[in-house]
């Protein structure tokens, strides 16, 4: 799939552009269990979740029942904020201009 760019067009949406024509979408439906089940196409606030994402999760629930959610919060703040970080160079914008909420209602 070849996407035509407008050279005129904001760096963001070039590189958001650039970036949809390297997604490997075969190895993202296999790394994501749902798509054996579904076809899903509401994903404006709740996509699929891959392999990974089920894991992280599942792994940060089973560390807040060991030592408690603000605890475990503290654990890993190091790793939120590099996650920050390279989501602010991955869009190319400031660490302020990124925002991670836990819900689409949030937003």
């Amino acid at each position: 799939m070849t996407i035509n760019v407008d050279h005129g067009a904001h760096p963001t949406t070039v590189f958001a552009l650039q970036a949809a024509n390297s997604i490997n979408v075969i190895r993202a439906f296999q790394e994501t269990p749902g798509c054996a089940n579904v076809l899903h196409f509401n994903n404006a606030g709740a996509a699929l979740m891959p392999e990974c994402v089920i894991k992280a999760v599942i792994s940060h629930l089973e560390l807040e029942g060991m030592i408690g959610g603000y605890e475990a919060a503290k654990r890993t703040e190091d790793m939120i904020n590099r996650l920050y970080n390279s989501i602010a160079g991955l869009i190319n914008c400031q660490l302020q201009d990124v925002p991670i909420i836990e819900s689409a209602t949030g937003a």
